[in-house]
């Protein structure tokens, strides 16, 4: 392979969004000819040189609607192909495979982040439920699939009903060596904090701070509870005044965003996860990968991917916060010791490499016309 395109709604943050510029940028390294086509212009991350970023709309443009995006991203690949044909595309989230499929670009796979019977069945009004089934389910019908966790892809095939021309899982990939690298940097206001259990994430109604708030007013331990991310003002003040309630916001902090999480996941004790569901659970890897020990619910469908041998006895069942404290204090009374195999699965070389193995869309074309 030559040229690949990523395909994604944005680069404003998430998961999703680190994973394709971790990617992109292992494939720029390789020599390889790499784009990132958003449909938005937003971008909070810095790209190597050697990656063009693509956005199908103007500075300050208003996102047009599906029909429009996708005449614009068949012009943009038609002339872009006029040097030379891409020999992987990948699509990323929900609205860019809308946008992909409508625009009738061929040979392309769809990566999927989220288990996307749970996430519509937690986040969609229960009158819109069935429609959007039905909507995923046309959507990927009939294409090639790349899942992100074994049970993403499960998800869709058993809830969602989904019948895939092809599907292969390939795990989010990580700059391991680089991740351990920020984390020996100085981090003043992380020690200042010792000693402290992490969460990470954005405080969104999928992460279920509610339910560690709940868990952590259960264990009697010296620790502060560090809450890194942001949400809205709404949330966060929920969940600040679930903590008065429950008698612990002397022991809760909020320190917002912070650029560098891999400094605060090499000083703390134990990171922990408390969600109903994750595509994959990227802070996982990445606190693994620092050293520092994980806590999280096993919910559908990354953790009990991560989180195996010795490791899944950290695994507490759904909608217990007792079993997610007795959990926590077993991390914390008895660490753990964080053998390399466990993140090496998840080496950004290693899931490149899987990418490359990948048919190529020529392949998949001459497949398509044998048949």
């Amino acid at each position: 392979m030559k040229r690949i395109a990523f395909i994604i709604d944005s680069l404003t943050g998430g998961g999703a969004e680190r994973s394709v510029v971790t990617l992109a940028t292992e494939m720029a390294r390789r020599g390889l000819e790499t784009c990132i086509v958003t449909l938005g212009d937003e971008s909070a991350y810095t790209l190597d040189p050697a990656i063009r970023h693509l956005p199908l709309i103007g500075n300050g443009e208003r996102m047009p609607g599906n029909r429009t995006l996708a005449r614009r991203l068949r012009a943009r690949m038609a002339q872009l192909e006029q040097e030379a044909p891409f020999d992987l595309v990948a699509a990323n989230l929900l609205h860019s495979s809308e946008v992909v499929k409508r625009a009738g670009i061929p040979g392309s796979y769809h990566c999927i982040h989220n288990p996307l019977g749970h996430q519509i069945q937690r986040t969609r009004h229960v009158l819109v439920l069935p429609w959007w089934r039905r909507h995923v389910r046309r959507l990927y019908n009939g294409e090639h699939l790349l899942p992100v966790s074994r049970g993403v892809g499960e998800n869709l095939e058993l809830d969602i009903g989904v019948r895939p021309a092809s599907m292969k899982t390939i795990s989010n990939g990580f700059d391991l060596e680089g991740s351990r690298k920020l984390a020996l940097a100085p981090q003043p206001d992380a020690d200042g904090l010792r000693p402290f259990v992490l969460h990470v994430g954005h405080f969104k109604r999928q992460k279920r701070i509610d339910r560690l708030l709940e868990a952590w007013a259960r264990l009697d331990v010296e620790h502060r509870l560090v809450l890194l991310g942001t949400g809205s003002r709404r949330k966060t003040r929920q969940l600040r005044e679930q903590a008065e309630r429950l008698g612990i916001a002397d022991s809760v902090v909020f320190p917002g965003f912070q650029e560098n999480v891999y400094a605060w996941m090499a000083r703390a004790d134990l990171l922990v996860l408390a969600s109903d569901f994750e595509g994959f659970g990227r802070v996982i890897v990445e606190a693994l990968a620092t050293g520092t020990p994980v806590v999280s619910t096993d919910c559908p469908s990354g953790p009990s991917d991560i989180l195996t041998g010795p490791l899944a006895r950290y695994l507490a069942p759904l909608d217990d916060p007792t079993a997610l404290a007795e959990r926590m204090g077993d991390a914390l009374a008895n660490p753990p010791a964080i053998d390399d195999t466990v993140v090496r699965p998840f080496a950004i070389e290693r899931v490149a490499d899987q990418y490359l193995a990948l048919p190529s869309r020529a392949q998949m074309t001459a497949d398509r016309e044998e048949v």
